[in-house]
């Protein structure tokens, strides 16, 4: 027997120890069934190898080689599979691969073998050993190859995702061994089934099914020597034995007593020396009963329960409810009997709470009807309420559409009002017009009723500015200030070029404060275009340099303030706050600012004028 021969049986016995053991000894798991399908698999594939080096025909090679396919196009996908649940978080998008690209490849190319092989590789002897060249004409080997390039990236990716997630190093461990054995393999692989065959330097036959071996036992050892067991067999034994507070007692498969665990001899009182051994009928009392118990746990080797009563070494009986269960080895053969006891007081005691549980139950039904009857009147109740609330939201549908006809009506009111009061200042300054046009009116009066005039078309503005806003009660006096400001700058036509610095915050005012405060402005800022700045010349015939007047107005402590000031010629006189000798205009303000706003008003000389007012925050 030569040596490809030799590891190609110590292979097929690999691959069927690792199905047997996995099938036979290991608990149900996706990963185990994933290894088991793998391992089949590469057995079935292996033992096909076996039988194509076995003949002597090229026809009875191909039809093997039609069983063989059935290994050798699947494991790829399956050890994908296995890697895929052994990762256990690869995700819906990997796992869609797998079973909707993969799986679907490898049936393809199973069919398209099946129905003419040597679309994919064709094989020729050289010597005692049958090798095989892939057909570089078709794309079909390609197509494999791609697949199986597909299956070992995924493979890698899920393994190598592994090592990086494992939180133990029990588990990393598993990792590396796999990802190692999965290296081994991939090397050994593609130098003897994609290299050599794709070059056609073919000198070893195919090795596929021996190259797996390493990995199948990295795989293999990987699941079940480096798996997590939490409890080991002895451990939980002892646990039974030691730890237990119930009667358990071990029995041969005739019934005879074998041993027992330490609460049932520190209960009964018996020496581990006397228990073991020791006569069944001694010890449950009842020695028919208690063989007719045995017997029919070995008639339907399944378990059966009872009443039955222990005698202790000293001491009144102990009644148990006992549960008889048989114990069968790995070959199914019978080879004992265990048997757990419970108090028949705590059996007792578990019924009556069942009982106690019941009534409660009862009383518990017997009140949800009461509340049943309860929640129907409540729900007429809320019926009621909802007519009654329907009934109320009608009235206040009516009430709202009410209140929305007078508001409308309010507001039509107030344009009316509006409009009156404009005419009415129109027909004022129409009538002062008129008394400035008069011949024995002189020229001292002309200019006071010419004053009059302005400040009149002054207000109109105001008011006009202030109802069109959307809301009368409060106004954006900063607004206000940036419009008026130009407003009356283009109607003045100062003698020089006036350069405006305004700094004004956007604040609201009632109206009541908004309209004086308004005034007052004009008035300042009137006086500074007309007065702060005559035309002058310089010596050279040409206009000096242009004024600069400053506007703040802010909101400091509750209190508004604002300053109207200028770098103008400034006037003497008016540093103290007695108005009485003061232009028209002045006296308007001081009136203003005194009767209506409640403020300070004062005017500071230095290189210019500076008007401040001052009031407080009324609220809105």
């Amino acid at each position: 027997m030569n040596v490809f021969l030799f590891l190609s049986i110590i292979a097929l016995v690999i691959y069927c120890q690792a199905v047997i053991l996995f099938l036979f000894t290991m608990p149900r798991s996706r990963v185990n069934g994933a290894f088991i399908a793998a391992s089949a698999s590469l057995a079935w594939f292996s033992a096909f190898v076996l039988l194509i080096q076995m003949q002597d025909e090229i026809s009875r090679v191909y039809l093997f080689d039609g069983f063989a396919v059935l290994g050798w196009a699947t494991f790829p996908v399956l050890l994908t599979i296995l890697f895929l649940y052994f990762e256990g978080t690869g995700g819906k998008r990997t796992e869609r691969i797998v079973f909707y690209f993969l799986v679907p490849l490898s049936l393809a190319v199973i069919s398209r073998y099946l129905y003419d092989p040597q679309t994919i590789k064709m094989f020729y002897r050289t010597g005692d050993h049958w090798f095989f060249s892939v057909n570089l004409q078709s794309p079909w080997p390609y197509l494999f190859l791609f697949y199986l390039i597909a299956c070992g990236l995924i493979s890698f990716m899920l393994l190598y995702r592994r090592t990086l997630t494992a939180k133990t190093n029990r588990e990393k461990l598993q990792a590396r061994v796999v990802f190692f054995s999965l290296v081994v393999f991939f090397l050994f692989s593609l130098l003897t089934n994609v290299a050599l065959p794709f070059g056609s330097r073919q000198t070893l036959p195919a090795m596929a099914h021996i190259n797996f071996s390493p990995l199948i036992i990295g795989i293999f050892v990987s699941l079940s020597g480096l798996q997590l067991r939490p409890f080991s067999r002895e451990m939980t034994a002892h646990l039974v034995h030691r730890k237990l507070g119930e009667f358990v007692f071990y029995l041969d498969p005739n019934g005879y007593v074998l041993d027992a665990n330490q609460f049932s001899m520190d209960r009964l009182g018996y020496p581990p020396s006397s228990i073991r051994g020791m006569d069944p009928g001694k010890l449950f009392g009842d020695s028919v009963g208690y063989w007719d118990v045995i017997r029919r746990v070995k008639t339907s080797r399944s378990a059966v329960e009872a009443r039955m009563e222990l005698y202790p070494e000293s001491g009144p009986v102990v009644d148990i409810q006992a549960t008889v269960v048989p114990v069968f080895d790995q070959t199914k053969r019978h080879s004992g009997i265990v048997l757990v006891g419970i108090y028949c007081e705590e059996t007792q005691r578990i019924q009556r709470g069942i009982r106690t549980y019941d009534e409660k139950l009862m009383a518990l039904a017997d009140h949800s009807e009461k509340l049943e009857v309860l929640l129907s009147q409540r729900r007429s109740e809320v019926s009621g309420v909802r007519e009654q609330f329907g009934v109320g939201q009608f009235r206040s549908k009516r009430v709202a559409e009410t209140s929305q006809r007078e508001l409308k009506e309010k507001e039509q009111l107030i344009q009316e009002i509006h409009h009156r009061v404009k005419n009415s200042m129109q027909m004022v300054i129409s009538l002062v017009n008129m008394l400035r046009q008069q011949k024995d009116i002189c020229k001292p009066a002309v200019d006071e009723l010419a004053g009059i005039a302005e400040r009149i078309r002054g207000i109109s503005s105001i008011h006009e500015d202030f109802y069109s806003t959307p809301y009368l009660s409060k106004i954006n006096f900063g607004q206000f200030l940036h419009k008026a400001t130009g407003t009356i700058n283009s109607r003045v036509k100062p003698a020089r070029k006036i350069f405006f610095n305004l700094n004004v915050a956007n604040e609201l005012l009632p109206v009541d404060q908004a309209i004086p405060c308004a005034l007052v402005f004009q008035e300042l800022l009137l006086n500074a275009l007309r007065h702060a700045f005559p035309e002058e010349k310089n010596s050279a015939g040409s206009s000096v340099a242009a004024g600069m007047i400053g506007v703040e107005f802010f909101l400091k402590d509750g209190e508004y303030t604002l300053i109207v000031s200028d770098n103008g010629r400034g006037f003497s006189g008016m540093e103290s706050r007695n108005f009485e000798q003061a232009s028209t205009g002045l006296r308007l303000v001081h009136v203003l600012v005194r009767e209506h706003l409640k403020g300070v008003f004062e005017i500071k000389q230095s290189f210019g004028t500076r008007a401040f007012l001052r009031f407080k925050r009324r609220d809105l």
